[in-house]
């Protein structure tokens, strides 16, 4: 299990807050780096207004990170998620580069998985 810490404690990557709070990020930490924020309670969680939609794994679409997390909500993936992809009921597989297959080009593209090559994934 992930270390946990509580109000008004420092969280860092790998860290969760107690249930009854968020980790919120440092707002002036660049991209990719690994920096600490702050749990705070869930319900004093404030977003900035930037449209910039994420898809939550609880397959919710969040206006930015921050919504989502405040959600409670890991994203899944950037932009918005996939409302009702319905794909041909064609046999056409293709491998994606998560290693599984699909069923064709479209289901790949629901599951928001670019594919690696046409045909089954061989074994690993």
């Amino acid at each position: 299990c992930a270390p946990v810490c509580h109000g008004d404690q420092d969280c860092a990557d790998g860290m969760a807050c107690n249930a009854a709070d968020v980790c919120l990020p440092d707002p002036g930490c660049p991209m990719c780096a690994v920096c600490a924020g702050w749990c705070v309670p869930a319900d004093a969680c404030v977003c900035d207004a930037v449209f910039a939609p994420v898809c939550g794994a609880d397959g919710h679409t969040y206006a930015n990170p921050c919504e989502a997390r405040c959600a409670g909500v890991p994203v899944a993936h950037d932009g918005e998620c996939a409302v009702d992809c319905v794909c041909p009921a064609i046999f056409a597989p293709v491998c994606g580069t998560d290693g599984v297959t699909y069923g064709n080009a479209c289901e790949a593209g629901c599951a928001h998985v670019a594919i690696s090559y046409e045909g089954e994934c061989r074994p690993r």
